[in-house]
Formats: C-alpha cells, structure tokens, sequence
C-alpha cells in the first residue's frame, strides 16, 4: 500500500471530524472551545491544527493562516512541480547550466535559509542529513512510483546506479551569498525531504506566537508543536505512535518541546517480501536498517526533523554523541525487537 493512500485511509475518520469542528468547553473559569481541523494538501502529508478560541471564526482565521503559510512553503520546496512563474526547488533542479556548469540565480528568501540551514546541519550530522542528495533520492523515488502501479513488479535500485548518481551529491557545490544560489554540478540535485517540513513549521510557529497566539497544537506528518498551554494552563499530552501501530509507545506532556518521530514503518515499499523505507542512507545508498523508528524531543521543529533523520543512520553510541551538546534535547530509539532505548 502507498503512503497516500495509507495517509488517506488513516485519517478519514479524523477529517470528517475536523470539518465539524469540535467543541468542548473547558472546565473551570475558560470560556474559551476547543476546535480542530485538517489539510491534506501540504508536504504530502497531514497537517493537523488543534486550538482553544472564543469562537469557531477566531479560530478559523488562525488555521488559515496556517494553512496559508505551510501551503506556501510546500509550493517553494516542491521538488516534484513548478507552480507558474515562481522559482521553486523544482524550477531550480531544473534549470539549465551555463557554458561552465554553473546554475545561478537569485531565489526567494525563504529557499536562500532553508539551503544556509542545510549546509549547517550537514555539518553538524557528519553528512547524514545532505540537501545534496536529490539525484540518489530521484532514484529511489521512481522505483516506489514503478512500485505503485505494478507491487508484483517491483525492484530495487541497482548500487551500481546509485554510486554513480552519488558522484553528484557534493554539498560543497551549492554557494548562497544573500539570495544568490550558485550550483556548480550540472548534475546535482537539491532535496529538502529531511529538514524542510520542519523548517516550515517553525516559521509558522514563530508567526503565531507574534500574533498572540496561544493554546495551539499543530501536528505536521509526525511532528508535534505545541503553542503555549492550554487555556487552563495545562500541557499538551502527544502519543509517540509505536511503530508497529498497536497503540502509543509513551506520552509527552510538553507546551514548547517538539515531539518528531521519523521512521520506515509508514513510507515504504516492498519488494520480495523486503520492505525499504524512504530514508536513504547517504553512506550506504539504501534505507537503514537499525531501527524501527527514531523520536526526537527539542525546542525548534526544523532540528528536530534533520536529527531524527541523521539518528536514524547512526548507531546508538554514534546518536548519543550527536546529541551530547544540543540542550534541552532527548531521544528515543525503537529496534526492530520493538526494544526500547532512552537518553537522558
């Protein structure tokens, strides 16, 4: 079963409850109603946003926003469409070189910080997070597209292509200066998967808090932000799914950490009776194997999207070490045993 369609499936139920918009009153002097509501269309994914208002509209232009804002940067870090005139992830992979092999131009701000964040986290993840990677991930992708039309007929890349499509991930070779992006492997191909659904929910969140707002949880494909407590002070309870989909591992209470899970246990394919998840190794070429699933427990949304993805390719001591200086940072290993792992 694809992604979409498992992603549809899962929250049916859920959407149909989101478009009524749920209300409960909250117990002691609030006033304030509890409401939630959905999207489906933003980073391929489910975008959840859950809110105490006055009112239904109070709310309502809230999420909007929300929706605005996360459809917005879907639309720039969209590697798979260009959307009119606006340069975009995909217009840049795209875009012819010139007489030298150089693709460059001036992009929009938002792209210029994601890339400087990108070649910041791929130094600080010893290369396991690579914005760089997209011409190995192209791969990868087109046999899970191949897989969906035929699953009996479904194969896995061979290294030999993979190998010579990693000859073209050099970081090194993507240059901002301000809002001029400089590429100079005609080859190379830009892919923000691992760190730009993050990135999105944090600039999402920091409007909101300048806003005002408070008493919101936005759920993004598997990454918790909460917004402030609820009304009565109370903090938000987030279920760390179990990879296997029998119920919550653990529960977080948190009204500022960030609860991201990443794992191959809900992207996958299957190919002789072998699922391959849609984390891709950068060293090895092929999905890691260590783990069921990784959650990452921090105070900024975009790093812990990046971790849990490098933590994901590390061992346990590796991740443990990785994680040694960042504050306010705690992680959560599951084996394939369904064994459990905490750091401190």
């Amino acid at each position: 079963m694809t992604d979409r369609k498992r992603i549809g499936g899962a929250v049916a139920a859920l959407l149909c409850f989101a478009l009524l918009s749920s209300a409960l009153l909250m117990s002691g002097c609030s006033a304030k109603k509890r409401f939630s509501v959905s999207y489906l269309d933003c980073f391929d994914t489910v975008i959840e946003i859950t809110g105490y208002s006055e009112s239904y509209d109070e709310f309502s232009t809230v999420a909007e926003r929300v929706h605005e804002m996360m459809l917005g940067y879907h639309r720039l870090f969209d590697i798979y469409k260009v959307y009119g005139d606006q340069i975009n992830l995909c217009y840049i992979n795209k875009m012819p070189s010139d007489a030298n092999g150089v693709r460059s131009l001036e992009v929009p701000s938002e792209i210029a910080e994601l890339l400087r964040l990108g070649i910041e986290v791929y130094g600080r993840t010893d290369g396991k997070v690579n914005i760089a990677l997209g011409s190995v991930l192209s791969i990868w992708h087109e046999h899970r597209k191949a897989a969906d039309s035929d699953p009996l007929g479904a194969t896995v890349p061979e290294l030999s292509e993979l190998e010579e499509a990693s000859a073209h991930t050099d970081i090194g070779k993507i240059k901002i200066e301000g809002n001029i992006l400089s590429i100079s492997d005609p080859s190379l191909r830009i892919d923000v998967g691992a760190l730009g659904k993050g990135f999105a929910a944090e600039k999402v969140i920091a409007e909101l808090k300048e806003m005002g707002v408070s008493g919101y949880l936005l759920n993004v494909g598997g990454m918790a932000c909460p917004i402030g407590p609820k009304p009565n002070g109370d903090k938000w309870t987030v279920g760390i799914e179990k990879p296997d989909l029998s119920g919550y591992l653990k529960y977080e209470e948190t009204d500022s950490a960030r609860v991201v899970s990443t794992g191959g246990y809900l992207r996958y394919y299957m190919v002789d009776g072998k699922k391959y998840g849609h984390i891709i190794d950068p060293e090895t070429l092929f999905p890691p194997e260590r783990f069921l699933m990784v959650s990452v427990i921090c105070e900024d949304t975009a790093l812990g999207d990046a971790l849990s993805t490098a933590l994901f390719c590390l061992d346990e001591r590796e991740g443990r070490e990785l994680i040694r200086d960042i504050p306010d940072c705690r992680v959560i290993w599951v084996y394939p045993d369904m064994t459990v792992s905490e750091s401190d």
